[in-house]
């Protein structure tokens, strides 16, 4: 039996999803928006869009345009995060929760992992002046070298937040990235093929 904490957070998913313009749009076109093909054409254009704004948003932007771009930009890293949340606690619970296929949801959530670094490489170019090395920051090149760096981790120190808005923007970016990191190694993983051992006591499922 789950407990309390598993039911408390399954119900939290349950509301958060409708949070999410994915599931917005699916529920306002129900036929076509329940598709696998409708999945896969939602992922890949959001994919587009991050490498968009990432390419176009700059410290130069209207104010107005740039909120409006990278506010959208949060909407879509919350509705990633709380889908594979949702993946990970909520759908299991349901009996009728199955994969269309296992290697589409890891390519998919390679995409959704690219999708989070181009959104953050934009809102590094817009924010770069709150940043140390503010002009590298505000590149093309600069915003995705730091948002790579950032997203693994790697921390070279050239490059570092200068205020609260900025150590804010990297902290989300963190602690969305190792999350994210987790998913895509785990399914990347469990595509591996399981190799038979010649020792007998290797290929007993206990092992």
């Amino acid at each position: 039996m789950d407990s309390f904490v598993i039911k408390w957070w399954v119900n939290v998913f349950g509301v958060l999803r409708w949070l999410s313009p994915f599931q917005l749009v699916r529920t306002a076109l129900p036929k076509a928006g329940k598709t696998y093909a409708f999945v896969d054409a939602w992922v890949i254009s959001h994919f587009v869009v991050a490498v968009c704004a990432w390419l176009v948003i700059s410290r130069d932007s209207s104010l107005m345009i740039s909120w409006l771009v990278l506010g959208y930009g949060a909407v879509r890293v919350f509705d990633i995060v709380t889908y594979h949340l949702g993946v990970l606690f909520a759908h299991p619970t349901s009996a009728d929760f199955a994969l269309r296929s296992l290697r589409r949801s890891v390519v998919l959530a390679l995409h959704n992992y690219g999708e989070v670094l181009f959104w953050f490489a934009a809102a590094y170019r817009r924010f770069a002046v709150h940043f140390s090395n503010s002009d590298i920051v505000g590149s093309v090149d600069g915003a995705l070298y730091y948002s790579v760096v950032t997203m693994t981790t790697v921390g070279y120190g050239d490059i570092t937040p200068s205020d609260a808005l900025s150590r804010w923007i990297a902290v989300m970016h963190i602690s969305v990235s190792l999350f994210l990191t987790l998913i895509v190694l785990g399914r990347l993983v469990s595509l591996l093929p399981k190799p038979k051992s010649l020792d007998p006591n290797e290929n007993n499922d206990a092992f």
